[in-house]
């Protein structure tokens, strides 16, 4: 009789939690990709939703007409992002739904003049949002950016997602930042962060691409800074979240390598930055360590040790100038996202406490020195010269 009654009960149980946890069904939501934040001209938030629309065919075919792609994109207005969420409503007849964000952009204007913390609250607030969401700066209206067609991707926003984790890995001139990410910067002591920045590079093409890093300060709420493409890779290596990319030395010695360059492949990079305090003045010893191999040879050899010895030497005395470049960028800009003031606030509790109120002067005007040690693990094939240019 017991073991009747035990099924019974799993019957009972199973058929009680195999309900759905809304009432609403799959043909009550629409399903958001990717949002754009704008202002309008009276100032409030202008919303676009990309929204994935099944069945559609893929943007990227030109011969696709508007009709049968894979998304849609609802454009609302309202003085609070919920309420223009809400509003989609009234055109689309579908809830938007937010669990499966990919991007979130925000135009520069709306990034300059408008606090970003608050447009951030709503979607650490609300419930259906993840923290995985990317976060980008798009110069000009990031509109414009959700209504250009995918090269690859079904949407533009899983297409910046991917540029995003792809140009961070191999090219290091980005990197990926999420909702997360942010949420946690902006509670640290010096509430600084980078995001993605985004521009429109061919507008007859409708092509857009990462182009660098735009500089959050939290405790103002405002994008303060911009760090261009060039410069990104080594604030990256100086935040310690480089994950790989080129560095080029260039061809010196004319004729048919005039404008070339040898490539050296980074595949680790790991930095140490030690804060030295000597009475009211700040330094900072800065140890890089690289470890990676040779793309391409056009003008070099490296074969003997001697050889090897003065390449990796001039890769570390590049580094080592592109590195200085991007540190003293940030000190014009007087923003720590490196985390200088972090280690001090950890290591040095009561100086911080007198440092902290003057900290991004004090961060603008410290000194440093830079050490770069770069080692070749191999040069891609037997022969540390190349085959074919003699």
């Amino acid at each position: 009789m017991k073991p009747l009654v035990a099924l019974l009960s799993a019957i009972a149980a199973a058929l009680v939690l195999s309900g759905c946890w809304s009432n609403m069904e799959l043909t009550d939501r629409a399903f958001v990709q990717a949002a754009a934040i704008d202002l309008s001209d009276r100032g409030q938030y202008r919303l676009t939703a990309q929204i994935y629309k099944p069945g559609g065919m893929n943007a990227a075919d030109a011969a696709v007409p508007e009709s049968e792609k894979s998304y849609i994109a609802i454009m609302t207005e309202n003085r609070s992002l919920l309420g223009a969420i809400r509003d989609a409503t009234n055109e689309l007849g579908r809830k938007l739904q937010l669990s499966h964000m990919r991007s979130l952009m925000i135009g520069e204007e709306t990034a300059k003049t408008r606090n970003i913390g608050q447009i951030l609250d709503f979607f650490t607030r609300d419930h259906e949002p993840r923290g995985n969401i990317s976060v980008v700066i798009a110069k000009g209206a990031a509109s414009r950016y959700l209504l250009i067609p995918p090269f690859i991707e079904t949407t533009m926003g899983q297409q910046f997602k991917e540029i995003e984790h792809k140009s961070s890995s191999y090219s290091g001139k980005t990197l990926e930042v999420t909702l997360t990410d942010l949420d946690i910067r902006s509670k640290e002591e010096v509430p600084f962060a980078v995001v993605p920045y985004f521009r429109l590079v061919k507008e007859q093409r409708k092509l857009a691409s990462a182009h660098g890093l735009a500089v959050i300060d939290f405790a103002k709420g405002t994008m303060t800074g911009f760090i261009p493409p060039e410069t990104t890779p080594y604030v990256i290596i100086l935040m310690n979240k480089f994950q790989g990319g080129v560095v080029e030395l260039p061809c010196d010695n004319g004729g048919r390598q005039k404008g070339l360059a040898d490539s050296f492949e980074i595949r680790k990079a790991d930095a140490t930055i030690d804060p030295v305090v000597t009475g009211n003045d700040l330094a900072l010893g800065i140890l890089v360590k690289l470890e990676g191999s040779i793309g391409e040879l056009s003008c070099r050899r490296v074969v003997t040790n001697e050889e090897i010895t003065e390449f990796t030497t001039e890769v570390s005395r590049e580094v080592g100038r592109r590195l200085q470049e991007a540190l003293l960028l940030l000190q014009r800009q007087k923003a720590d996202v490196i985390g200088v003031g972090e280690r001090l606030s950890r290591h040095h509790h009561r100086l911080w406490r007198q440092w902290k109120p003057e900290w991004p002067n004090r961060f603008a005007d410290g000194d440093f020195h830079i050490e770069v040690k770069a080692k070749l693990t191999n040069t891609g094939i037997q022969s540390g010269e190349s085959k074919f240019v003699k």
